[in-house]
């Protein structure tokens, strides 16, 4: 059960910095694009930018889902489910 709220936690913290990550991509999205319009970046560079972006969105919903996983066994650690 300790292991199960430790998971919980890390996977908590893990959430938040990876959401911290996908909001400053957003704003490199927006900041490259500009730069592009004004002759300064690459398209390539918006492209990479945008994946990067795309990646760290996937990883977001892979811990999400994670910390459901956690919950579930937490909740099952803790004498429920179904039968």
């Amino acid at each position: 059960m300790n292991t199960q709220i430790a998971i919980l936690n890390n996977l908590s913290t893990a959430f938040e910095l990876k959401q911290k990550e996908v909001n400053k991509l957003s704003d490199a999205i927006v900041t490259v694009s500009e730069l592009y319009q004004r002759g300064r970046a690459t398209y390539l560079e918006i492209l990479y930018t945008r994946k990067s972006a795309f990646l760290a969105n996937i990883e977001l919903i892979q811990i999400k889902k994670k910390q459901y996983e956690a919950s579930v066994l937490l909740y099952k650690a803790l004498g429920g489910g179904w039968k």
